[in-house]
């Protein structure tokens, strides 16, 4: 059985990763705009593109940070069906990043 403390500390973790992330993401990208607005050549143009594909980045980051620190409470709880369940996932992500990174355009 779970206990529910450890479940609840699970919880907020992973409430706090993916509120505080989104929150990151969505400013880096918000101020990645207001640069590309500020001006479109020089250092602008490089920071403004940085930031907007950094924010993305973390935004689609996100989602497999929350499987891997499941993973590791998992692990550490010793269910070992849904840390199983957990690693298969994310190593099918890792698989299917590494397909479209390594294939020809």
């Amino acid at each position: 059985m779970i206990d529910l403390a450890l479940e609840r500390q699970r919880e907020r973790l992973l409430a706090f990763l993916l509120r505080y992330g989104s929150y990151l993401g969505c400013t880096a990208i918000a101020l990645g705009l207001l640069l590309s607005w500020k001006g479109n050549s020089g250092l602008y143009a490089n920071w403004s593109l940085w930031m907007v594909s950094g924010g993305i980045a973390l935004l689609i980051g996100l989602p497999v940070l929350r499987l891997a620190v499941l993973l590791a409470t998992f692990a550490v709880e010793r269910d070992y069906r849904f840390a199983g369940a957990t690693a298969a996932v994310l190593a099918i992500i890792a698989a299917s990043l590494a397909v479209g990174l390594l294939l020809p355009q």
